[in-house]
């Protein structure tokens, strides 16, 4: 369905890559913010209803997330102060005041690692 709203997909078999709604680039806007940008060169957003969906043009603070880390383990935290999950629904939402299981995130990227030189 191609509304800007984020679901949850059926896993994609070996060697299958990516629709583009699930390709998203991370946008560093400060030292504790990012942007996600679709595929589709639309940015993800809380909506009022605290759907998240990729309908934005340009970056706002309802276009903000926070990635935090814990224990090796990473969860985004959305402008309203909930975490992204995915709803009962297959939804993507942010509605979760804390992060629990439902809340850590698995990213998968072909970017290579950059490493710190030392000085």
């Amino acid at each position: 369905m191609d509304n800007g709203l984020f679901t949850s997909g059926t896993p994609h078999n070996d060697g299958e890559g990516p629709n583009p709604e699930e390709e998203l680039t991370a946008v560093r806007l400060s030292e504790t913010k990012i942007a996600l940008k679709s595929g589709y060169n639309k940015y993800l957003a809380v909506e009022k209803n605290d759907v998240v969906a990729g309908r934005s043009d340009a970056i706002g603070p309802r276009e903000m997330w926070e990635p935090i880390f814990e224990n090796g383990k990473l969860a985004l935290l959305a402008h309203n102060g909930c975490f992204l999950s995915c709803s009962e629904e297959g939804d993507m939402v942010a509605t979760s005041k804390a992060a629990g299981e439902n809340e850590i995130l698995k990213i998968r990227t072909n970017a290579s690692k950059a490493k710190k030189e030392k000085r």
